[in-house]
């Protein structure tokens, strides 16, 4: 979430995606299927936006953090915040594409006593990622897919129709069953 004048975008512009990423996620978690008691990042991709999707929607935030590895000071627990076991939290991270990063997590979580039902994702790539974590019991709530968004973005003239092309060949080798 931080702003720059050396990339070819205004401050403005880039203050509007920051507030529409952050509203994005706001959305998916109004869309979710199930209760929660908090939300809790995916290292680290999106820390900085669900601290403020977190503020935003006014619900509990707790922080997982990376490992910290062998070193013998300063260690921390690897979820920080108020919590109780039993309490259920809903994973929030940027993408999905496969299950990778969201199983890497739940170990921690769920080792906490902490109920993990479902993950938000900002884009669903659709390469299976959500058919593996269905697999595996877990529900995913998507702001928007990568069809939707290839659609989007050649409507506004932002791809050309044979990126667009492209894009729907792509989603499609991973829908063929």
């Amino acid at each position: 979430m931080s702003f720059s004048t050396k990339i070819d975008m205004s401050l403005e512009r880039q203050k509007r995606l920051a507030k529409l990423t952050v509203e994005g996620y706001a959305h998916g978690l109004d869309q979710a299927k199930n209760s929660f008691d908090h939300i809790v990042n995916l290292p680290q991709a999106v820390n900085p936006v669900v601290g403020a999707v977190a503020l935003l929607n006014g619900v509990s935030l707790l922080y997982l953090r990376t490992p910290e590895g062998e070193k013998g000071y300063g260690k921390h627990p690897p979820i920080e915040g108020q919590y109780q076991s039993g309490d259920r939290v809903i994973g929030l991270n940027n993408v999905i594409s496969n299950t990778d990063t969201k199983v890497e997590v739940t170990g921690p979580i769920e080792g906490a006593g902490l109920v993990l039902p479902e993950f938000v994702v900002l884009l669903n790539r659709e390469e299976g990622g959500e058919a593996a974590l269905k697999s595996q019991g877990y529900d995913l709530t998507q702001v928007i897919g990568m069809g939707a968004a290839t659609g989007i973005l050649l409507d506004a003239g932002r791809i050309q129709s044979h990126q667009a092309e492209w894009s729907y060949q792509y989603i499609e080798q991973y829908n063929k069953t």
